[in-house]
């Protein structure tokens, strides 16, 4: 079956991300805004593109193999009716979901 992932988080740019959150507190100083929490911020942000990587990397290959699981069970025409779609798609983030380990 869908075997577990998992994406260490190497590929974000923290620097970049600390260069923005500094960028953005800059810009909220001179708008007189209160500043924005760095640790918070930068938690945030790493986690949410942690999350996309996974997510790209993973997404067509699970969704394929869900698509053939359910097609073998249920026929060759599972998945083209709008429900089988949403169907796929539940599924298919739940398998994403499953497999991801937080950096």
């Amino acid at each position: 079956m869908m075997n577990e992932h998992q994406d260490d988080g190497t590929d974000i740019d923290r620097v970049a991300i600390l260069a923005e959150i500094y960028t953005r507190n800059r810009l909220r100083i001179e708008a007189q805004l209160p500043r924005l929490n760095i640790r918070q911020e930068f938690e945030h942000i790493a986690a949410v593109r942690a999350w996309r990587i996974h997510y790209d990397r993973h997404h067509d290959r699970l969704r394929a193999e869900i698509l053939a699981q359910q097609r073998a069970k249920f026929g060759d025409g599972w998945g083209y009716s709008a429900g089988g779609r949403w169907a796929l798609n539940i599924l298919t983030e739940q398998a994403l979901r499953a497999s991801y380990a937080k950096p």
